[in-house]
């Protein structure tokens, strides 16, 4: 049946298949299955992204929209991974600015595997002087910080990514502390698989936790326009 170009949703059969290709993790059984590949999920992905573009432009004019360059590659590069499997087993967007260094820029993200599905912002991959601009930040302007995380009292996202195994900043305050301690974080919002997910009431959860993520991920944005030593010094 044709879509119409609308995005409803995905169907259970998304999930199914990438538990199948996690089963069946070789190139005859793939492309045995492309087409279901591409109208189970690329297609839904690909209308998604349609469909989010409002909002996405509406909290950063300069996000990337293009489906192509939004959509995960279903093949892994095995190069410089212990997995040599070919394929991945899960699929996601990431929906960020254009930039060359995008690892080191906050990011909205959407994700389903074979077991549930989720959808956040944060870094993928920040660097240490990042994360140091914005451990000076915080200690510069507390009140400014609490401000740009308030979104986290509704419970929607949890705080994820690795803690430094010795704390700190001893005089941190105990609110502010879990993210002093980060390595790298990201924020995600985890879910089993609902009705939400097979309707385009995931379009809707996606737009309101994005706009409800945009304060925080502006206010990681504006890190790089710090100079570190500056920040240092004003502490």
């Amino acid at each position: 049946m044709p879509d119409n170009g609308i995005f409803k949703g995905f169907t259970p059969q998304a999930p199914a298949f990438l538990a199948e290709l996690a089963m069946n993790n070789n190139k005859t059984w793939f492309e045995e299955h492309r087409a279901q590949y591409k109208a189970l999920i690329y297609r839904p992905m690909e209308l998604l992204v349609m469909a989010l573009t409002p909002t996405l432009l509406e909290i950063d004019h300069r996000i990337e929209t293009t489906p192509r360059k939004c959509i995960s590659r279903i093949h892994r590069d095995t190069r410089f991974s212990k997995d040599k499997s070919p394929y991945r087993s899960n699929c996601w967007l990431t929906l960020r600015r254009p930039l060359l260094e995008w690892q080191d820029n906050p990011c909205f993200f959407f994700e389903v595997t074979p077991v549930g599905y989720r959808y956040g912002m944060g870094f993928y991959a920040a660097e240490r002087e990042t994360m140091a601009k914005l451990r000076a930040l915080i200690d510069h302007d507390r009140k400014a910080f609490r401000k740009a995380i308030s979104f986290h009292d509704s419970g929607r996202f949890a705080l994820e990514g690795d803690d430094y195994k010795r704390v700190i900043n001893p005089q941190v305050p105990e609110d502010i502390l879990p993210w002093y301690q980060k390595k790298n974080f990201y924020l995600a919002c985890n879910r089993n698989f609902d009705d939400r997910l097979w309707s385009e009431g995931i379009l809707e959860d996606l737009c309101s936790g994005f706009k409800e993520l945009a304060d925080f991920y502006h206010y990681l944005l504006d890190l790089k326009q710090y100079d570190l030593r500056e920040l240092l010094l004003r502490n």
